[in-house]
């Protein structure tokens, strides 16, 4: 089974997600103002809205760290797991994006999030999308398989046999004692 792409926007995405908080703990100087006193109240929401993005962003790179490693691990015919937490990280991806685009937006004074902000949240649906036909496409390899002619003889006879007991069951019989069928006595 192919997991190529799985495994390689997994892998992009832990990155990308990483060192948007890395740099976000660098430029907003979240980490030194967390270990620094309390400051006033004007400052402090700044503060958490600066350590509320380091940690979303670090959150949702370890989920999409948590893909890689179920993919890599995840046998070849069970593909469900790896799709259940690609849904998570994707979700908690576009859930981080769109906060910061509002957050920014609301920072700027400006309008709703621009152009520049909504390519992050197309290519997050593009990777989820991507992770899905990978995983419906090894299905249908999967259904090819299946459709072998010793298969679709045995399925046949199987569907016979069953549609005679059930012509059985279903045809009323008489309760009156029939002779049988070698008797000679029968004109």
């Amino acid at each position: 089974m192919s997991r190529t792409f799985t495994i390689l926007l997994s892998i992009y995405w832990t990155a990308c997600f990483a060192f948007t908080a890395w740099a976000a703990a660098l430029a907003d100087d979240a980490l030194s103002a967390a270990l620094a006193p309390v400051p006033e109240t004007g400052e402090a929401w700044g503060l958490v809205a600066g350590i509320a993005l380091v940690l979303a962003h670090s959150l949702v790179s370890v989920l999409f760290l948590w893909t890689l490693v179920v993919c890599v691990l995840e046998r070849d015919g069970e593909a469900s797991e790896t799709e259940q937490v690609a849904r998570l990280a994707c979700t908690a991806a576009l859930a981080v994006l769109l906060t910061t685009a509002l957050y920014g937006a609301a920072v700027r004074g400006g309008g709703g999030p621009g152009s520049t902000e909504s390519i992050p949240l197309l290519a997050i649906l593009a990777t989820y999308l991507a992770i899905r036909f990978e995983k419906h496409d090894v299905g249908s390899i999967r259904l090819a398989d299946a459709v072998r002619p010793q298969k679709i003889a045995r399925l046949n006879a199987l569907n016979a046999v069953h549609g005679t007991l059930l012509e059985r069951l279903a045809t009323p019989r008489d309760l009156v004692r029939m002779p049988p069928a070698n008797d000679d006595r029968i004109s």
